[in-house]
């Protein structure tokens, strides 16, 4: 079975730090679509102190709460520990986070071949553990590529993160 804190380690080193581009946010939690996320209020603490935003990644109770977040919100609708490959978890937890979970479902989904919904149930789990890991994610990756390069034809001015997004991939 898929390990959680594999995962989150994995995207933590693709989320980053602390940003203001185009939102304020921190490891991937974006303020403007995620208010009301307690870490907030421990980061406006923060910006007090001298060495802000480097005493961010030095915080425990921060840093706790965000992987909490993380497997609150991406891990557990994936329900990643019913997953059997740790790539598959790796790759669609990731795409949760960069995509948002139901995008990311639908994606695999369709390269599982089973019906999208966008939600993960019994049969979905089923095709993610049956099929060959190498196949599934050359599928998942192809159709996370079309997805991001979609978002850049419907909006230039995203192109300037299309190579980081299909890293990601």
């Amino acid at each position: 079975m898929a390990d959680f804190k594999i995962s989150y380690e994995k995207t933590c080193k693709n989320e980053g730090g602390y940003t203001k581009d185009p939102h304020e946010t921190w490891m991937g939690v974006d303020r403007v679509e995620i208010p009301g996320w307690d870490g907030w209020a421990v980061i406006d603490r923060l910006k007090s102190e001298a060495d802000f935003p480097h005493s961010l990644s030095e915080n425990a109770d921060l840093l706790q709460k965000v992987e909490d977040f993380f497997r609150v919100n991406y891990w557990q609708p994936v329900h990643g520990d019913d997953i059997n490959d740790q790539g598959v978890a790796d790759k669609l937890y990731d795409a949760c986070v960069n995509m948002g979970t139901g995008t990311a479902i639908r994606l695999m989904q369709k390269a599982l071949g089973v019906g999208v919904d966008g939600s993960i149930g019994p049969i979905t789990i089923g095709a993610i553990n049956a099929a060959s890991p190498e196949d599934l994610l050359s599928k998942f990756k192809a159709a996370r590529i079309a997805h991001y390069e979609n978002i850049v034809m419907n909006n230039p001015e995203d192109q300037k993160y299309l190579h980081s997004w299909i890293s990601r991939c």
